[in-house]
């Protein structure tokens, strides 16, 4: 069993205990060399000013009351001591171990507590403003209410403190343990938290407007309804985090890590998320208006119902995102890749979709009045009855998309792809100024669309359906009609000087006043089909059409005289 220290009254080195200073030289050094020795003193009420107590064990000691003002006391063990009322203005407490030390009403006016150790502490309602705390030990210890206003808190340990309703504003927490950290309604407005180790932390409603977070990691940490308005969280690691309802507005986490987060009905209003990684992430109902988040991976994520409007999402990765409901409205969505994401009922209107992969995507009922689609991918993309209207697709890829009871009214296709789309009932009319020249349509679905007036020159119609389609003023010259499907069509006054409708079928097709000059009709099926009045028909190919069952509205004569070989046949 070790020895129980002896205790000795530090009145017995002079006359008057009250009265120990300086002019007691030879005492008071007497006095300290024993502390030094080892030997425990009470020293209630001590004057030790400007001693020299660096290294002492000074454990469980009473110094209440005690003048420790510009002592030094570095590396000096105080671990239990009672320090109430004790003057510390000034001292040097670098390195020391004040773990368990009752420090109520103590003075700390000025004092250096570099790498101090401070564990487990009650420091509550303190004034702590502007002292250096660099390296400091203060886990678990309780600092609710303290006052660290611009105090250097880098590198400390405040693991599992508490610091609720803690000002912290302008401090210096740069690569600081925070992990468990209880700073709920702690103000750590422009603190600085660059590479502070938060995760698993409590920031509920606290304030963090302005602060720098780069390279933080706050894995699992809860910031609901936390104020981050003006933060730089850059390259932080956020994933998995509770951030829901919280103000990040004008944050800056570029390249932050928040895969999986929740940041639903977040504020993330012109916040910097260039890079950021939110795979999976909650968004629902998020403001990331006017928010860049160029080249962000937001694959899978849940932005149904957030506010994107303005928001820069070039090049972004939001592949099986849900965008259902979202306001997308003037975004810059270019190069972006959009393949299977919901974006049906969206408002999309004046976004940037060039160059954007949105094959596969579903834009049912999304309002895309005035979007750029120029060079857009839509291989297999659902836009049926979307507005269309006006739109730039040149060089669009809508191969195999379904653009059912979609308003393509004066809408710019040349040369883009539309083979095998789903135009049925789609209305494709006001185009007549539209240059649609090249497009691909081939084996489309154009049953019942209006055409009427449009461009169509040297487009791709073969194997398409076209089966009462309005074609009627229709520009067709040298198009590829092969093997189409025109049953019931109206081409009356169309264009089709040297197209291709071999194989066609034009059954009851109305043709009057078309013009068929160098037009391929070899193998076409013209049963009951309408012709008159048609340049490039000379009498041999008349005759054969009329062998082939079609009509001839202006020439009845002829059309009975056929009628009758036939029936003499």
């Amino acid at each position: 069993m070790p020895k129980k220290p002896e205790f000795f009254d530090w009145g017995d080195t002079c006359s008057d205990p009250y009265i120990f200073s300086y002019d007691d030289e030879d005492a008071k050094k007497s006095l300290i060399e024993r502390i030094k020795r080892g030997q425990k003193w009470n020293l209630s009420q001590a004057d030790l000013s400007g001693a020299d107590l660096s290294g002492a064990d000074l454990s469980k000691v009473d110094l209440s009351e005690a003048n420790l003002s510009w002592a030094d006391l570095s590396n000096a063990n105080l671990s239990e001591a009672n320090l109430s009322w004790a003057d510390l203005s000034n001292a040097n407490l670098s390195d020391a171990n004040l773990s368990r030390v009752n420090l109520s009403r103590v003075s700390l006016y000025m004092t250096n507590m570099n790498k101090v150790n401070l564990c487990m502490n009650n420091l509550s309602e303190f004034n702590l403003s502007g002292f250096n705390l660099r390296e400091a030990n203060l886990s678990e210890a309780n600092l609710s209410g303290t006052d660290l206003s611009k105090a250097n808190l880098s590198e400390a340990d405040l693991s599992k403190a508490n610091l609720s309703e803690a000002n912290l504003s302008n401090a210096d927490l740069s690569e600081a343990n925070l992990k468990e950290a209880n700073l709920k309604e702690a103000n750590l407005k422009e603190a600085n938290l660059s590479g502070a180790k938060l995760s698993r932390a409590k920031l509920s409603r606290a304030n963090l407007s302005g602060a720098k977070l780069s390279r933080a990691k706050l894995s699992r940490a809860k910031l609901s309804r936390a104020k981050q308005h003006l933060a730089y969280l850059s390259g932080d690691h956020l994933s998995w985090n509770d951030l829901s309802n919280a103000d990040l507005s004008n944050a800056d986490l570029n390249g932050a890590n928040l895969n999986k987060a929740d940041l639903s009905g977040a504020n993330l209003k012109e916040a910097k998320l260039s890079g950021a990684y939110l795979r999976e992430a909650n968004l629902r109902e998020a403001n990331l208006s006017e928010a860049n988040l160029s080249e962000a991976n937001l694959s899978k994520a849940n932005l149904s119902e957030a506010n994107l409007s303005n928001a820069d999402l070039s090049n972004a990765n939001l592949s099986e995102a849900n965008l259902s409901n979202a306001d997308l409205s003037n975004a810059d969505l270019s190069n972006a890749n959009l393949s299977e994401a919901n974006l049906s009922e969206a408002n999309l209107s004046n976004a940037n979709l060039s160059n954007a992969d949105l094959s596969n995507a579903d834009l049912s009922n999304a309002d895309l009045s005035g979007a750029n689609l120029k060079k857009a991918k839509l291989s297999e993309a659902n836009l049926s009855n979307a507005d269309l209207s006006g739109f730039n697709l040149s060089q669009a890829n809508l191969s195999g998309a379904n653009l059912c009871g979609a308003n393509l009214k004066k809408a710019n296709l040349s040369e883009a792809n539309l083979s095998k789309a789903n135009l049925s009932e789609t209305d494709l009319s006001e185009l007549s100024e539209t240059d649609l020249s090249w497009v691909n349509l081939s084996g489309a679905n154009l049953s019942k669309a209006n055409l009427s007036k449009t461009d169509l020159r040297n487009a791709n119609l073969s194997k398409t359906d076209l089966s009462e389609t309005r074609l009627n003023w229709a520009d067709l010259r040298k198009a590829n009609l092969s093997e189409a499907d025109l049953r019931g069509a109206n081409l009356s006054k169309t264009d089709l000087r040297e197209a291709d409708l071999s194989n066609a079928d034009l059954t009851e097709a109305d043709l009057t006043k078309a013009d068929l000059k160098g037009a391929n009709l070899e193998n076409a099926t013209v049963t009951q089909a309408r012709f008159g009045s048609n340049k490039g028909i000379d009498e041999a190919l008349k005759t054969a059409l009329l062998e082939k069952d079609a009509i001839f509205g202006i020439d009845e004569a002829l059309e009975t005289a056929l009628l009758k070989k036939r029936c003499n046949l």
